[in-house]
């Protein structure tokens, strides 16, 4: 297998560690991820089962892209396409309304029915014992019961008290086995302050405030990274001045983002990532232009970052 020379970006997927796509330099590199996102899903690739890394990125985790070695041979593509087309179809068969996802729920009934017909007559002769001890030991001395407690008993001894350790329980799957809104908001916010990133946080909180309340905040990330902010999506970065206050406050990270991907892309410069939207005029970003256009990259970069966090194939 001889590899063209000339390919400068590539394809390459993690769980077999080879490559299985190159390309040629074109006009600019959202030009090219654009084009090659297309090519791979031809080959019915996700976008979460590969990564577009240049020659320099290939090379700086120890993988030689021009090494025919490295690259996957057409059996191994398709024994792996094959193997995640069956995690798909066995994970498809938990669907909302489907007959297995009810039978996994009625099993989970009936444990949660069975442990609780074991334990209760025990607990609530316990509870019932030691509420009229103190009843009258409390009559007897002539006092008065604290406020609130016989209600306090009650609620014990019918299980009326709710649980709520969130950290034992998946909450973002509701009573019917679907995903939830509250609950996939919930584990976005979560992910963005497990980051320890404050502009990941400030993105969280705007998708969770632009999120129809009778959908997952997956439909909205997903028009996000699809057309951008350009397309006026995100109401609050519109207008200049909302788009250079928030990129005065997060600049240091949306910084660091585009750095990391640049090197990751083997470019030098933000014209080469941006193409022509960029000034070049500007290198510094000192003019309002280019200041709107780091800002919705900060944003659609996090937005990006909490899709994969949480699952979803965008």
């Amino acid at each position: 297998m001889t590899i063209n020379k000339k390919y400068k970006y590539f394809a390459y997927i993690p769980k077999i560690n080879k490559i299985v796509n190159g390309w040629e330099i074109i006009s600019d590199v959202e030009s090219l991820k654009y084009y090659a996102h297309i090519d791979m899903a031809d080959y019915e690739y996700k976008k979460s089962q590969y990564k577009l890394l240049s020659a320099k990125g290939l090379q700086k985790i120890g993988i030689n892209p021009y090494d025919s070695n490295n690259w996957a041979t057409r059996t191994e593509e398709l024994e792996y396409i094959k193997s995640n087309q069956q995690l798909n179809g066995n994970m498809a068969k938990f669907k909302k309304g489907s007959l297995e996802a009810k039978k996994f729920m009625a099993g989970l009934r009936s444990k949660k029915k069975s442990v609780k017909k074991s334990k209760a007559p025990k607990k609530r002769k316990k509870l019932v014992s030691e509420s009229n001890a103190l009843k009258n030991t409390l009559k007897r001395k002539k006092m008065i019961l604290p406020h609130g407690y016989e209600l306090q008993q009650r609620k014990r001894l019918s299980g009326m008290e709710k649980h709520t350790d969130n950290k034992s329980h998946n909450y973002r799957i509701n009573i019917s086995g679907s995903l939830s809104r509250s609950g996939e908001i919930k584990s976005m916010k979560k992910f963005a302050k497990q980051r320890r990133s404050k502009l990941h946080e400030k993105v969280a909180n705007i998708i969770a405030a632009n999120t129809d309340k009778n959908s997952l905040p997956e439909s909205y990330m997903q028009e996000v990274v699809q057309y951008g902010c350009q397309s006026g999506i995100v109401p609050q970065l519109i207008y200049y001045t909302d788009t250079k206050r928030f990129l005065k406050a997060y600049n240091g990270e949306i910084a660091r983002i585009l750095a990391d991907l640049m090197d990751d892309m083997g470019v030098r410069s933000p014209a080469d990532m941006f193409g022509s939207k960029w000034d070049e005029s500007d290198p510094f970003a000192s003019e309002d232009h280019n200041k709107n256009l780091l800002a919705w990259f900060g944003f659609e970069e996090a937005t990006r970052h909490l899709a994969a966090d949480l699952g979803y194939d965008i």
